[in-house]
């Protein structure tokens, strides 16, 4: 690569900025890109990079006058730039998978809580008087209705129904203690 002194650089600025800026871009855009690609891989993030150089550099135009080697400039800014994307992208990546592993910990934070929750419910049904567990087993595991449970133990339905109500109360109480224990775990 041939090396650009300032002189030339800062004649061609005084001249015609645009002019001056149009021909450093056609003759350093395309090798700028390739070696920006050597570090990314990526051609459109590459094309980014590059464009991106050459805003700073127009935007910096009037300190590149006091640079003494413009090729060695470019590059170098080049190499900051693409060094720059790269921590970029691993940043973006490290974030990417921390908040998987935030997700992945509350899935199973979740299941621990669901299965903790089914634990305590089994215990409580376990707990219930033998008629009462017997029909709210019938209605709520069986899923069969208040009229067939009656029929099939030989109770009223409001006996049925009176059952399945006592078992939800005490059920509510242990669910709403699990629950609070829970958040208060999680503060």
């Amino acid at each position: 690569m041939e090396s650009d002194t300032n002189p030339l650089f800062s004649i061609a600025f005084d001249r015609d900025e645009k002019k001056a800026f149009d021909m450093i871009f056609i003759r350093f855009y395309p090798r700028v890109k390739r070696f920006v690609m050597g570090f990314c891989g990526d051609e459109y993030e590459a094309e980014n990079v590059a464009q991106d150089v050459f805003m700073k550099l127009w935007m910096k135009r009037r300190h590149v006058s006091s640079v003494e080697n413009l090729d060695a400039y470019i590059y170098a800014m080049a190499r900051h730039a693409a060094l720059d994307a790269l921590k970029s992208v691993a940043l973006r990546a490290h974030s990417a998978v921390e908040d998987s592993d935030i997700a992945d910990e509350t899935h199973v934070e979740d299941a621990l809580y669901s299965h903790e929750l089914r634990e305590i419910i089994h215990r409580q049904i376990e707990k219930m008087p033998p008629q009462q567990r017997r029909v709210f087993r019938m209605s709520r595991m069986d899923g069969l209705k208040n009229d067939e449970i009656a029929e099939t133990l030989h109770i009223s339905k409001r006996t049925v129904e009176a059952h399945i109500s006592a078992a939800l109360v005490e059920l509510r109480k242990f669910v709403t203690v699990f629950i609070v224990e829970m958040l208060l775990r999680q503060l």
